[in-house]
This record gives C-alpha cells, sequence and structure tokens, in this order.
C-alpha cells in the first residue's frame, strides 16, 4: 500500500515573530518559523496551515473577513519562503485592539475536524506530521485533539509525528525542534452516538422566531439526516463493536451526510454578524456548531474509508463479504477479528448443509432459546434468532429478520459513548 505524508501547522499571529536559529536533527535554518526546516526534513506530500480569522484586517462581511485573513498568512508565507497546500482559516475568539470575535471557542475544534476530513487521504498508509510551535493558546490543544481522533478512524497504518521548538527567548541562540510524539496510531475509532436531536448547530443569539424559520423550514437535509440518527447510531455501532453483517445494513447515505455538513457550514456563516463599531471591527457568531457535529464528521470519513474499500449498503450479504469485511478492517483490533472468526467459522463449517430458502440461523444451527441482547454483541451481531441464511447459486447469503430489525438497531449501538 502506498503511504501519504502530511504536514499539518498551526500558526497564531506572526507579526511579532524574530528570526532565529531552528535545529531539527543536526540540521539547521535561520528564519521566523520552525515549518520551513521541518518541510525540507520529511518532504511532505501535502502541507495545510491551520490559522485564526481574527487575523482579518478589513471586511464587512464573514466572507471578506475570513480572506483578509487568508491574504495575511499568503503575505507572510511569502516572506518566510513558504508554500503550503491548502489552508484552514478556523474560526477564533478574543477582543483585540482594533477588532473583537465573539462566539463559542470549541467552534475552532469542530471547524479544523471538519476541514480535515475534506484533505485525509482515507485508503493509504500516513505519516501526519504536526508542528504545534507557532500555534496560540487554544489552537495546539484543540487541533491535536481533531488530528489524532480522526487518524484513530483510519484502518490503514498511520503514524503521527507530533515537534513543538524550546521555548522562545531572545537570549536563546537557537530553537530546538523537538520530536514530543512518535507512535503508531491504534485504530480504536472514537466514535460516539448521535443524539436524539441531533445538535448540529446550536443558537447562541437568536430570537424564538429566527430558531423556529431555521430549525423548521431552512435547515432541510439536516432534518433529513435526523430521521435517521437511530440508523446511523447502528452503523456506529457495528464499526466499535465489531458487527460486520449490521455494518452493511446500516452503511450510510453519504451523499446525504455530506449535503448536510455543507447546508449546517452554509447556515453558521450566514449567522455570522459583521459590524463596525467606534472603529473597530465586531465579529459575532450568532450560531455555535453543535456537540453532534463532531462526531458526524468522524462516522461520514469512516463510512468514507469503508466505500474506498468496497463496502456498501446491502441488506443482503455473502458470508465471503462479511470474512473479507473482517479481514480489511476488523484486523486492527485482534480482540475483535477472533471474535468475528468464530462466529463465521461457525457458519463456514455447515455452509454445505444451506438451503435455497430463508432459515433462522437458529434452527440451522439447532440452538434454542429466545432472542438476548448480550448474545447479539458476543456473537458479532449474528445472533441466532435474529439472522437468516439461504443458499443462493454457490453463494451463502444473511440477512437480519424484519420482525427484529428495531432490537437489531437498538443493540447495534449498545456502549456507545453519549453526552445526553
Amino acid at each position: 500500500m502506498s503511504k501519504r505524508i502530511i504536514c499539518i501547522a498551526t500558526w497564531g499571529n506572526p507579526a511579532g515573530w524574530d528570526c532565529k536559529e531552528y535545529i531539527f536533527n543536526e540540521d539547521s535554518d535561520c528564519g521566523k518559523t520552525s515549518l520551513r526546516i521541518i518541510k525540507r526534513k520529511i518532504n511532505p506530500d501535502m502541507t495545510i496551515l491551520v490559522g485564526l480569522d481574527t487575523l482579518a484586517r478589513e471586511g464587512s462581511s464573514y466572507e471578506e473577513i475570513r480572506r483578509s485573513a487568508e491574504n495575511v498568512y499568503s503575505d507572510y508565507l511569502k516572506e518566510f519562503g513558504l508554500t503550503v497546500d491548502r489552508m484552514i482559516i478556523a474560526p477564533g475568539v478574543g477582543d483585540f485592539r482594533d477588532k473583537i470575535f465573539i462566539g463559542d471557542m470549541s467552534d475552532f475544534y469542530a471547524y479544523v475536524m471538519c476541514k480535515l476530513e475534506e484533505f485525509l487521504p482515507a485508503g493509504e498508509d500516513l505519516e501526519l506530521h504536526l508542528d504545534l510551535t507557532h500555534g496560540i493558546n487554544f489552537m495546539p490543544a484543540l487541533t491535536y485533539r481533531a488530528v489524532r481522533e480522526l487518524a484513530e478512524i483510519i484502518p490503514a497504518k498511520v503514524r503521527l509525528f507530533v515537534y513543538n521548538s524550546d521555548p522562545f527567548s531572545k537570549e536563546a541562540s537557537y530553537l530546538r525542534v523537538n520530536l514530543v510524539e512518535s507512535d503508531e496510531i491504534p485504530w480504536r475509532p472514537s466514535l460516539n452516538k448521535l443524539s436524539n436531536s441531533l445538535e448540529l448547530l446550536r443558537p447562541i443569539d437568536l430570537s424564538e422566531s429566527e430558531r423556529e424559520e431555521l430549525f423548521r423550514y431552512e435547515l432541510k437535509k439536516y432534518g433529513e439526516v435526523k430521521k435517521k440518527v437511530k440508523e446511523l447510531n447502528a452503523f456506529t455501532g457495528s464499526v466499535v463493536n465489531g458487527l460486520p453483517l449490521a455494518l452493511f445494513r446500516f452503511y450510510p447515505e453519504t451523499e446525504l451526510l455530506d449535503e448536510c455538513i455543507k447546508e449546517v457550514m452554509m447556515f453558521y456563516n450566514r449567522y455570522i454578524m459583521v459590524s463596525k463599531e467606534d472603529g473597530k471591527i465586531k465579529v459575532k457568531r450568532r450560531l455555535s456548531l453543535g456537540r453532534d457535529f463532531p462526531s458526524l464528521i468522524k462516522l461520514i470519513l469512516t463510512a468514507k474509508i469503508l466505500k474506498e474499500l468496497g463496502i456498501e449498503k446491502k441488506n443482503e450479504v455473502e458470508l465471503e463479504k462479511l470474512n473479507e469485511l473482517k479481514d480489511n478492517i476488523f484486523h486492527r483490533n485482534k480482540r475483535i477479528e477472533v471474535m468475528i472468526s468464530n462466529d463465521l467459522h461457525k457458519i463456514e463449517e455447515r455452509k454445505r448443509d444451506v438451503t435455497d430458502d430463508w432459515k433462522k440461523l437458529k434452527e440451522f444451527l439447532g440452538y434454542k432459546g429466545g432472542y438476548d441482547s448480550r448474545n447479539f454483541l458476543a456473537h458479532s451481531g449474528l445472533e441466532e434468532n435474529a439472522v437468516e441464511i439461504r443458499r443462493e447459486g454457490n453463494r451463502v447469503m444473511l440477512r437480519y429478520c424484519d420482525d427484529m430489525i428495531d432490537r437489531v438497531i437498538e443493540d447495534s449501538a449498545i456502549g456507545l459513548i453519549s453526552w445526553e
């Protein structure tokens, strides 16, 4: 499998940065940023700069504010002799000499995660190099969190390298670029349960009539996704709990989810108010990205990775496809891999006895007893009372019983962490 090297750097305000000699792995570079020597040493395929909209110098609309901040960073990149492939201008907060930005600080984390999901390749081994030397205040912690959580979703081999230079001081003759973390990221998706209310946007400063207009009439895709929350949680649970048949059955409509995110971001930006008071630019965010927003972003990335591996929504799934899913995805978690292998092996051993008519797995395997939620999780979602089996030509097919689907949806999501 090919490998991609991606460099991600956080920058606050470069206005006050001084020239220093940066030393990295016995190489050195004299400049105002650690990014140049890191890029030279790792030779990334893509470089992403994460900055703040608070660097904007002008603008009467939020689009102009964001563009102004991007231009400021572009000017500094040119001054420092650097280029980047992507730039993320994320929402910041703070009261400055000539401007004030009001909003929820957590939006930075949600926004960065949303944009990184667009840029990260899903089907390749990855090296992620994160330079936190110049991030200001909340930027390093929230960017690290976003990068780490996305990296844990990718089933390919992912290594994370995190850098930070020595503390800056005018007296220091040089600053060493320190490798503070170098880990192969384990596959342990931090996927949370979506709340029934599906909070993707949270009003901060909206009137009752504005709330009703926005959430009842304007957010159409949002409303469609909200109706599918239970099945989305079942899909999430199928990944976390190792339920291959449920994963196929509840695989989501990625196009709808993408459209929903685009719609949410459109209204998030539309409800940012820009004004000028006493010669001071005021940027006020009237909405915040809700608590379910990052969870949905991670769900979307998970679904896209699976799509690249040939997974799609299926009610009836070939036994061989379940084995392939185990080998391609769940091999990164040995406990789950062994569990799935054992449950599929029981069926493999007797697949010659499978008939052309749908039969409950319970009858086929000769088990007694009623449906049990504990058995559902303990046997990879292949609970004998909830699954049917039949032969279709040379293929052995499995599906969930129609009359048990509500229980399957509920039990697939058992154990997921919820903020409710």
